[in-house]
């Protein structure tokens, strides 16, 4: 998926109002910043020009919010949009699982400047490797987007953008911090450009003793270090269009708990690599043609006590190209995706490929006070049939501030190469599982407030599960249905240089399989979710506050194990010291709150940590 030309002209529109703004600031140590409504591509596969104008409920972590928030991690950025929920196997580095909108952790498709990421044999991404100083945004569109998509986007798409525009003109940064549980991080990154070209190159390393990842075996400290580097860039070519460029490769180290009985791995050594390359050129005026290249690595060697055990490389090649033409006020889009996923492993996999080539077309229009999206897309596996799946959405302007809106839309997943193809465990036989979704929307806003609310109904059908063979043995079948009902509400007042936002979700995750869990929750899922943040600026202090609360939750599908429900508080306080350099420093978990995400699996407790930042 490119960036359109289209994308970067209103980006750079956006960037010369935030610089004037800038400009025009009384206090030349105050960078005045315009909220302006970002630009998503994520929804369309193409630019939309704000949040409140898509068709899919949307939200966008912009850099602005990454540092007013002082996250520091990915995970504690995506922490707090509506309907997403996440658990930590203890602490930095550790495995993460993301649940969009009640769904499984791999019913959710991530991308990396475009390129899909993620393992092929567990079917997820491991957020915990992504270096929080490298992106520049994050876009969460929820609901089914297999219709455009493919495989894995029956909760949602996550896209994360790193560091680095043409828009930017010549800048460079350099953060370093440091805090509880020995933590130090460094950051620098520098870009510019011209009329011809652009470019970003950045850097980040981490180090952190951490915590004691679990209560059961092992009782240490469990660190986590990574390294990473990236860059971006891109040419003008006239009339021959524009050549862009991205790269990412991240090295990490963590140490973890592993069961002495069964002599389990306790470090793991990862590499993520993603490669992306597209050319946008428009042969005539009402037709744009996008062609993308890109590649990702996911790599581990798995060790005990320094000894080394098994390793899992895994890598995905993926080629596509769209076709836009914009005509009366309609946009057509037609496009092709062709995926080559590969495995490589010291275990003996009973196959270590498959093709998968995905053909969609989008319609996308205006008729008076109606918005209206229609896509579909069929995908062709080695491994199963076809898979047809598409959205239907329309949205009613009924008044200047008020819009309504509806969707329906089907999605599915393909069996990951575990389920299919584990010697000993996986199952030839298995399908996708396959999924619907109804949605219905409300959207208000005026000069100072917003609101957003959304009621969404998916049901779930052939989810693969473990079973027990007449045998004794394992493996997965498609013998599980599911249906999760939810309401999500998010608000935002910017008034007397406070910046309030609220976030709240109620859902049923809901197992409608047959058996004894027929009725019960689906595990390590909350009922309830709520994020507030507060922010104010005095001038070069600015002070905020973020409580983040989770309901109940139960380990096991049986319902038999519950995790209790959690409240987080974090505070903040930052000051400008000059045009150029700012401090910041905050505090998480300021009530040392001892909670558990996944049972047995610590979470750290309270914590401080600092840091100076340079940017001009």
């Amino acid at each position: 998926m490119a960036i359109t030309n289209l994308q970067s002209r209103l980006l750079g529109g956006c960037a010369l109002c935030v610089a004037a703004a800038a400009s025009a600031s009384g206090d030349p140590l105050v960078l005045a910043v315009a909220e302006l409504d970002p630009v998503v591509v994520t929804a369309t596969r193409g630019p939309t020009p704000t949040v409140a104008d898509g068709l899919a409920a949307t939200s966008v972590i912009s850099r602005r919010d990454i540092e007013r928030r002082q996250v520091g991690s990915v995970e504690e950025a995506l922490r707090g949009v509506p309907g997403l929920n996440l658990t930590n196997n203890g602490g930095p580095g550790k495995n993460t699982s993301i649940f969009l909108r009640g769904t499984n952790s791999d019913h959710l498709l991530v991308l990396l400047d475009g390129v899909e990421i993620g393992s092929a044999t567990s079917g997820t991404a491991a957020f915990q490797n992504i270096p929080i100083e490298q992106v520049e945004r994050i876009e969460v569109v929820r609901g089914p987007q297999s219709g455009l998509y493919g495989s894995d986007a029956i909760g949602g798409v996550i896209q994360i953008f790193t560091r680095g525009s043409e828009t930017d003109g010549r800048r460079s940064y350099f953060e370093l911090g440091g805090g509880s549980f020995d933590t130090y991080r460094g950051a620098a990154g520098v870009s510019g450009g011209g009329e011809r070209g652009w470019f970003s190159l950045n850097t980040d390393v981490v180090d952190t003793a951490g915590i004691d990842s679990q209560t059961t075996f092992e009782p240490d400290d469990d660190g986590y270090r990574s390294l990473s580097v990236s860059g971006r860039g891109g040419l003008h070519l006239g009339r021959f269009g524009e050549l862009r460029a991205n790269a990412l490769h991240v090295d990490g180290e963590s140490a973890y708990d592993g069961n002495p009985d069964f002599d389990a791995v306790n470090e793991t050594e990862t590499v993520q690599q993603v490669f992306g390359a597209s050319w946008l050129v428009r042969p005539w005026e009402p037709l744009s043609l996008t062609i993308d290249a890109g590649r990702s690595e996911d790599r581990s060697r798995n060790f005990r006590n320094g000894d080394f055990r098994t390793r899992f490389d895994t890598s995905r090649n993926d080629f596509s190209v769209q076709a836009d033409a914009d005509v009366l006020d309609q946009r057509v889009s037609l496009g092709v995706d062709h995926v080559d996923e590969r495995v490589d492993s010291t275990t003996g996999y009973d196959e270590t490929r498959r093709e998968i080539t995905g053909v969609y077309a989008q319609l996308l229009g205006e008729l008076g006070a109606f918005e209206y999206r229609l896509s579909g897309r069929t995908d062709d596996y080695d491994d199963f049939d076809n898979q047809q799946t598409g959205t239907a959405a329309i949205a009613w302007r009924m008044a200047d501030r008020l819009r309504l809106r509806a969707s329906y839309g089907t999605a599915f997943r393909a069996p990951s190469f575990n389920e299919l193809y584990f010697p000993g465990f996986g199952n030839p036989d298995v399908a996708p599982e396959e999924s619907r979704s109804v949605e219905l929307g409300a959207e208000w806003s005026a000069d100072i407030w917003s609101l957003r609310v959304a009621a969404f109904d998916t049901r779930i059908d052939d989810l693969i599960d473990t079973v027990q063979a007449p045998d004794g043995s394992f493996r997965p079948e498609n013998v599980n249905e599911a249906r999760v009902q939810g309401v999500e509400l998010s608000s935002a007042l910017d008034v007397a240089d406070w910046e309030l936002g609220v976030a709240y979700t109620y859902q049923r995750p809901e197992n409608r399989g047959e058996g004894d869990n027929r009725g019960n929750r689906l595990r390590r899922r909350p009922d309830q979710i709520l994020q507030f943040d507060a922010d104010r600026r005095f001038g070069r202090l600015d002070a905020g506050v973020s409580v983040y609360a989770e309901g109940r939750r139960y380990e096991n599908a049986a319902n038999s194990q519950r995790l209790a429900g959690y409240v987080l508080l974090d505070a903040r306080l930052g000051y400008q010291l000059s045009a150029a350099w700012r401090v910041q420093g905050r505090v998480e978990n300021l009530l040392d709150s001892d909670y558990q995400t996944a049972a047995t699996y610590n979470q750290p407790g309270r914590a401080v940590h600092v840091t100076l930042r340079y940017s001009m």
